[in-house]
């Protein structure tokens, strides 16, 4: 159990809210010394006879915040984005600890001491203590924090956690790597240049065409020196415009049709024939060099499955945890319009004042 409990923790737990924190650059800087944060406390839930307030969500965003980033948490501005980032959410997190509660105490489970010492050391090290002098934490705060996630951990685990991975199995994970194939086939690249002439005259066309025949390109190395010994062939009274394209790197979704005909039998490096046609009313003869043909195939299977099967589980999980917690809802004779109170029109949790 808990292995597993381990590995999927950061999906269920209110610790997830942590990653609502905004980075600094999120907000505009504030003299930190100048701005707080003003909090219109009302009370915004109640359920097993306790009222859960506004107070009591940012007590714990504050607890959660500080244990992962006190420098973040000293900075007001990111302090208020995160407020608003994840009242509702920690809001959802006090009212299923109080449903996981009520069920505990229905099956006699209790998280011992040693249980919630052994997490605070995990999480924290031994020198919480030191660190909560600087706001106004206890360390019965922290314990109590982590009390009520160890109990949320286990009581999860049993109420539908566990019960994911045996939705999961071969046949589905093949399915899921059969679908991901699809929408994500393997992908090609196409490096390659082409060399173009652009002459008015039709004889012209013919006699420039017949002329880069007979240099025969697939004795050239590159189109540059292709180019220099076919102006060579011509008096500089001769009109023709010539010019080499940039290299080109194309994907297979995106290479021109025509384009990609030439160059799926062409070998590395070699150069086409001239090709000529009638455009826009004027004759243009092109020749292409490959570059290179980058084939990159699908991930296969054995080095996909694991990720399949977390984001699997993981959607598995997301629906489940809602049932679950309908489930006590039903089980405890709660709706939410019972447990939730009705927050007045405008509210505004959170402001931020200059002192």
């Amino acid at each position: 159990m808990h292995t597993h409990l381990k590995v999927f923790i950061t999906l269920l737990m209110p610790l997830l809210l942590i990653q609502g924190i905004p980075k600094e650059n999120t907000f505009h800087k504030a003299k930190v010394s100048k701005t707080k944060i003003a909090v219109n406390n009302i009370p915004l839930a109640k359920i097993n006879g306790k009222v859960i307030s506004l107070a009591d969500v940012v007590k714990e965003l504050d607890l959660r915040m500080y244990l992962h980033n006190p420098e973040d948490y000293k900075n007001p501005n990111l302090r208020f984005g995160f407020y608003k980032e994840s009242w509702k959410r920690q809001l959802d997190e006090l009212v299923h600890l109080e449903l996981l509660r009520k069920e505990a105490d229905e099956r006699k489970l209790k998280v011992t001491d040693a249980d919630v010492r052994q997490e605070l050391v995990s999480r924290y090290g031994n020198d919480i203590v030191k660190t909560l002098h600087e706001v106004n934490f206890t360390y019965e705060d922290v314990k109590n924090s982590v009390r009520n996630d160890v109990l949320a951990q286990q009581m999860n685990w049993f109420g539908y956690i566990n019960k994911a991975f045996y939705k999961i199995g071969p046949q589905t994970l093949k399915t899921a790597y059969d679908e991901h194939v699809a929408a994500n086939p393997g992908t090609e690249t196409w490096k390659y240049q082409f060399l173009t002439v652009r002459v008015k005259d039709k004889v012209k066309a013919d006699q420039i065409t017949f002329k880069m025949k007979a240099l025969d390109p697939s004795n050239f190395s590159n189109l540059q020196s292709l180019k220099d010994s076919l102006i060579s062939l011509f008096s500089k009274e001769e009109e023709f415009k010539i010019s080499i394209s940039d290299q080109l790197s194309v994907d297979d979704k995106s290479i021109a049709p025509e384009h990609k005909t030439l160059l799926a039998s062409l070998p590395i490096d070699t150069i086409t024939s001239p090709i000529c046609k009638l455009q826009n009313n004027e004759y243009v003869i092109r020749l292409f060099q490959l570059k290179d043909h980058i084939k990159s195939e699908p991930m296969p299977f054995s080095q996909m499955s694991d990720r399949l099967r977390s984001e699997l589980i993981s959607k598995v999980l997301d629906k489940d945890r809602q049932n679950f917690f309908q489930r006590l809802k039903d089980k405890y004779g709660y709706s939410d319009e019972q447990i939730y109170i009705k927050i007045p029109e405008g509210f505004e949790p959170f402001s931020l004042k200059e002192e």
